[in-house]
């Protein structure tokens, strides 16, 4: 069968496929190589899914084909070459803070396995700007915004100006209250600021039981680097919406709320310590929303936030690769696509 998930793997041809498909019988074993930060690749959730993907693809597969999953190891993402990498038919590499995206990306063209996570729409996920312009491709609803661009120099790239409540960049205008996001996405410093001089909620990446700060003396915003300026939408409940779809022959999707940090200052913890959150049903625009992203994304799992009003909902935020935190039905069901993905990909002969 063709391969239909991912970069590198689709760039091989009729004989190529052959020839790999030849190797996994010989050697009697499929290898997936897992290729991400020991963060990721050392906790729970990555346990989870290698033993749920490894139980279904030995119920699905009828023969001696077995499946060896393989954990590159830190040290080797940053210090060995690719070409000390081990060979894989199936690839997952994804990013986070650290990882080396260009190399992975050198791996998966170089060896062309079948990769699971599309490796150049990650490099697209990695900037604000480029997420915006995927999700207006597609028609998926976002709130109305401007963004400003400045040069290496700090010079915007259009006129711009700040006049009380309201933007002015270019044509376009923006009146407060309005969220303020840097174009870089794995930066988190965000400004929510109020109209009317009533100041400004700083939100930043969970430390210990905070999540913002409300800061009643800020009223103009940043003018240090390139910004993306977003309406603010009330919410009811005040409420954010965690999505996670799951790529496959039937996407699986899941999603969970949690009180939104524009809000409440502290995070609501449950007696583990853990961050408070409930199952949440979609939408039926929602669920079409999901789908719609974890196809054009590329990702094998694809995260992304949503905010609800009356009227519709709003995509906030798209992540890329996600996990649930201790969810273990979601495991269940993401390891089963995993194992039915590379069984239907990889061409094996199995009960799918």
């Amino acid at each position: 069968q063709m391969d239909t998930v991912g970069d590198g793997g689709s760039l091989l041809n009729d004989v190529e496929r052959k020839q790999r498909y030849e190797r996994m019988m010989r050697r009697g074993e499929v290898i997936l190589l897992i290729c991400a930060m020991e963060k990721k690749t050392q906790s729970q959730s990555m346990t989870s899914l290698i033993k749920w993907t490894t139980r279904s693809f030995e119920s699905k597969v009828n023969h001696s084909l077995k499946l060896k999953i393989i954990v590159l190891s830190e040290h080797d993402i940053l210090y060995t070459s690719i070409e000390q990498w081990p060979e894989c038919d199936a690839f997952i590499a994804f990013h986070s803070r650290g990882f080396p995206l260009s190399k992975a990306l050198h791996y998966d063209r170089m060896y062309k396995p079948l990769s699971l996570c599309d490796i150049p729409q990650q490099f697209k996920l990695l900037d604000r700007r480029k997420v915006y312009l995927l999700l207006d491709s597609h028609k998926i609803a976002t709130l109305p915004r401007i963004i400003v661009e400045r040069d290496s120099h700090g010079n915007t790239l259009l006129p711009f100006r700040q006049e009380g409540d309201t933007l002015f960049c270019g044509d376009e205008m923006l009146h407060k209250p309005f969220v303020e996001k840097p174009i870089d996405a794995e930066d988190h410093n965000i400004v929510l600021y109020f109209a009317n001089g009533q100041g400004a909620r700083k939100l930043f990446r969970k430390t210990k039981s905070s999540c913002s700060r409300y800061d009643p003396e800020v009223v103009n915003v940043r003018v240090d680097s390139s910004y993306i300026y977003e309406r603010y939408a009330q919410c009811e409940p005040q409420i954010d919406i965690k999505v996670y779809a799951v790529a496959g022959r039937n996407i699986f999707i899941h999603a969970e709320a949690r009180r939104s940090p524009t809000v409440h200052s502290n995070v609501l913890r449950t007696e583990n310590g853990r961050e408070a959150r409930q199952l949440i049903q979609l939408t039926e625009q929602e669920k079409g929303i999901a789908e719609l992203l974890v196809k054009t994304t590329g990702q094998f799992v694809c995260g992304f936030d949503l905010i609800r009003t009356n009227s519709e909902s709003f995509v906030i935020d798209v992540n890329g690769w996600s996990f649930v935190k201790n969810y273990e039905p979601f495991f269940m069901h993401c390891g089963d696509n995993l194992a039915e993905t590379l069984i239907s990909s990889l061409g094996i002969l199995g009960d799918t």
